[in-house]
C-alpha cells in the first residue's frame, strides 16, 4: 500500500512541475495529439510514419 501512495505522490509532484510551464505543457499536448492523429492517417495512405534518411 505504501508503494501506491508513494507513486501517487510522485505523480502529483510531476503534474505540478509540468503545470508550472503552462505554455510548454499546452504545446506538448497539442504536438502529441497531432502525432497520434497523423500516424494512423499515414498508415492508411500507405505512407511511412516518418522519413529517416
Amino acid at each position: 500500500m505504501k508503494t501506491i501512495k508513494l507513486y501517487l505522490h510522485y505523480v502529483s509532484i510531476n503534474i505540478r512541475c509540468i503545470m508550472q510551464y503552462k505554455t510548454s505543457f499546452l504545446l506538448t499536448a497539442i504536438g502529441q495529439f497531432l502525432v497520434s492523429v497523423n500516424y494512423p492517417l499515414s498508415k492508411a495512405n500507405g505512407l511511412p510514419a516518418s522519413s529517416t534518411s
